[in-house]
């Protein structure tokens, strides 16, 4: 993400919407970053590093290709993201806490996106807004974001359930 929101704020002019990406990537470096975080979270529950699957490749594929289409498809991109993580990490903290016991060490990340993505997803929407962007280029951006997402997160549950 850092990498992504690094390269979007290039593509975009001063005002709203840079200002919206910048703030953003400021939040997902600052220490500990949401990488930490998220590692810290995985080795509570004893996952290793792997190679990236074959739908996280897709992710990023999409991803890059919405920066590829300019910045108000690559901002749409963001929010195809940004407007969901909130509540669902909200769940995944509440959830993981009450059915599986987790620490508050393993819960770090989720409780951090459940608070500052509503953040995250007001900025990047009126940045967007502030874009004018056309209907085509905000599907452009937010299909392909959604539904490689959707394609991460099945490849991620049929692989839990074998």
């Amino acid at each position: 993400m850092p990498e992504f929101l690094s390269r979007l704020a290039e593509c975009l002019d001063e005002g709203t919407a840079k200002d919206a990406v910048e703030a953003n990537l400021k939040d997902e470096v600052a220490e500990p970053t949401h990488l930490q975080l998220f590692d810290q979270f995985a080795t509570e529950y004893g996952a290793e590093p792997s190679e990236c699957s074959p739908a996280m490749s897709a992710l990023l594929a999409a991803y890059r290709t919405a920066l590829y289409e300019g910045g108000p498809t690559g901002l749409a991109a963001l929010a195809a993201y940004e407007v969901q993580s909130g509540e669902i990490a909200q769940t995944k903290h509440d959830g993981l806490k009450i059915h599986y016991g987790a620490t508050s060490s393993a819960l770090e990340f989720w409780f951090l996106h459940g608070t500052i993505e509503q953040d995250h997803a007001a900025w990047t929407l009126d940045g967007l807004a502030s874009l004018s962007p056309s209907v085509h280029e905000v599907l452009r951006g937010v299909r392909p974001i959604a539904n490689s997402w959707w394609e991460f997160l099945n490849e991620r549950e049929s692989l839990a359930l074998v």
